[in-house]
């Protein structure tokens, strides 16, 4: 089985995004299927001080107790982006994933759902962040144990900069240059080997950007029975002739 895009929310460019709230949602306009990956790809922004941690949570009692990794933005640490996921979910109609942060803050929300994912203990190799102040936007290098989805996020403290997608080969999942401060650039690709999400920034600014690689789903055929029988061996003789009178057998 191998792992393969299913669809995304909001099924455009642009990501949900809202100013000065305590939490925010994005709901599925299709069923989600039972056993799939769901990823939630978030960004926040504060004035001043530390953009807060952040909490994934949906509407179908799955568990998001893991974050897959987040990243706040340096020297002026206003931003933050973060990866979470939940694994061999139980799915749906409207379904629903919100990101609350600590505080009340600018966010920034983009879902996905992925097949072909390991149902447990899904994230490969160790997800990675870095943050900066320059045009170019890099996660650093993760490098899972095998085949993978691999998840890219990032963010920075600014308005309206161009926002350009720049990890060859990866797919564009939401972009959000703003207009408002909350920023948000998220993409996948699925590939094995040391990989690094990246884009490039119009103009030098504070940025966060973070990655994480899921691992593929078990195949093969699993043994659920042995089929036993008593089986009886056959007695034959065997005649060996040699020269002369003298004629031996052998029962066996």
């Amino acid at each position: 089985m191998g792992i393969a895009f299913v669809k995304k929310d909001p099924n455009t460019t642009i990501p949900a995004e809202a100013n000065g709230v305590a939490s925010l949602a994005a709901t599925f306009d299709t069923d989600t299927t039972s056993g799939n990956l769901l990823v939630g790809i978030g960004s926040t922004f504060v004035g001043s001080g530390t953009s807060p941690t952040h909490t994934y949570s949906d509407n179908k009692a799955n568990d998001w107790s893991s974050l897959a990794v987040h990243q706040l933005s340096t020297s002026y640490t206003l931003s933050r982006a973060s990866i979470g996921y939940s694994a061999g979910i139980t799915g749906g109609a409207s379904h629903t994933i919100t990101l609350t942060p600590a505080s009340t803050c600018d966010i920034c929300l983009g879902v996905a759902e992925f097949s072909g994912v390991a149902a447990s203990s899904p994230i490969s190799g160790t997800p990675v962040g870095a943050g900066s102040s320059s045009t170019a936007v890099s996660s650093g290098a993760t490098t899972p144990a095998a085949n993978a989805l691999y998840i890219g996020a990032s963010c920075y403290n600014g308005t309206s900069r161009t926002f350009i997608l720049n990890w060859s080969s990866a797919t564009e999942l939401h972009n959000e240059a703003s207009t408002s401060y909350a920023t948000l650039g998220s993409a996948y690709k699925i590939t094995s080997g040391s990989q690094t999400a990246a884009w490039t920034l119009g103009q030098i600014e504070n940025w966060a950007c973070c990655i994480a690689a899921f691992a593929e789903a078990a195949s093969g055929i699993t043994q659920t029975s042995v089929i036993s029988a008593a089986a009886s061996v056959p007695t034959h003789t065997a005649v060996i002739l040699y020269p002369g009178s003298v004629i031996p057998t052998i029962t066996l």
